[in-house]
């Protein structure tokens, strides 16, 4: 429904957000333990390696996702007539379906809302 393009680089997101959970999963447990024993070393260490690691997957989690909207935006928009918007505010394909029928409704009274939902 999305083109392979769009789909790939949802599933990157995907694997960035992952990949993001994980680490601060294993974070967290790090720095209980740190907080446990009284480590402070240990914890102000895991902090900035959090953020050493977590920030460039956080910026690739989000720029995956603007580029799969852009494109999946792209490959609807010959079949519908209209640029779809506000594809990021949807995160499943029927919540993208959902979206195109809204879309069509505002495109039909010549309109788009302020706030999509």
């Amino acid at each position: 429904m999305i083109g392979s393009d769009a789909a790939k680089y949802g599933a990157r997101c995907v694997t960035t957000g992952l990949l993001f959970a994980l680490l601060g999963i294993a974070w967290m447990v790090l720095f209980v333990g740190a907080v446990a024993t009284k480590n402070t070393s240990l914890a102000a260490a895991s902090s900035v390696l959090l953020l050493l690691l977590g920030c460039p997957l956080v910026w690739l989690s989000f720029r995956y996702s603007a580029v799969a909207a852009r494109l999946a935006a792209d490959h609807a928009e010959p079949q519908l007539g209209f640029r779809p918007r506000w594809w990021w505010c949807y995160s499943s394909p029927r919540g993208w379906t959902n979206a195109i029928e809204r879309q069509k409704r505002w495109h039909a009274r010549g309109k788009w809302p302020l706030i999509p939902w």
